[in-house]
């Protein structure tokens, strides 16, 4: 499943994210984040991918980025995420 992750997501929507990641990851094996969009990533959106990709690896799914800029594989990187 392929989710279109908004340009937007922050602080103020990261709970709303995290609840959607939440339920998918309860169905689906595999989930696709697409970035296109988003040119800056919160702390907060960072902690909930680290949080849900540990999940993934205890439960055998997996949660790949796709699309993802420069800039924010370099934040996801120095925030410890690797996918």
């Amino acid at each position: 499943m392929t989710i279109e992750v908004n340009e937007n997501i922050g602080v103020k929507t990261v709970k709303k994210f995290y609840l959607e990641l939440k339920e998918l990851l309860k169905k689906e094996a595999e989930i696709i984040l697409d970035l296109q969009n988003v040119k800056r990533l919160d702390l907060s959106v960072v902690q909930v991918l680290i949080a849900a990709n540990r999940e993934c690896m205890k439960n055998n799914k997996s949660i790949k980025l796709k699309s993802v800029s420069k800039d924010i594989k370099r934040q996801l990187y120095l925030a410890g995420f690797s996918n």
